[in-house]
């Protein structure tokens, strides 16, 4: 009995230091911390509020991904998605697409 006693207390000794080490690295680790804290951001309202302050051109260029990408991702990447690197792709891609539905129409015809 005395070893499964011993056996029992080495184990809970060991839970408790694992749960330690758990909550400090959730402490110190802000990416451990955003990753769980993900559930508390939901937010229709929130990617409403993004939606409204985006000017006319910027609603033009996003529209797919905001009537796509699920409401969590927009809020966490709306400042990616508002940069002018990635409105500058959009452009690109929008011209391009112009450019060559032309070309294919010319060519069908």
């Amino acid at each position: 009995m005395p070893i499964k006693r011993k056996e029992k207390a080495d184990r809970e000794i060991t839970n408790k230091r694992q749960k330690k080490k758990i909550k400090t690295l959730l402490k110190n680790n802000t990416t451990l911390n955003s990753f769980f804290i993900l559930k508390m951001i939901p937010t229709k309202d929130r990617v409403k509020k993004v939606w409204d302050s985006l000017k006319e051109e910027e609603k033009f260029l996003l529209n797919n991904e905001f009537t796509q990408m699920h409401e969590e991702w927009l809020y966490l990447l709306k400042n990616e998605l508002k940069s002018p690197y990635y409105l500058n792709i959009k452009r690109k891609l929008i011209e391009h697409e112009k450019k060559y539905s032309t070309a294919t129409k010319r060519t069908q015809v």
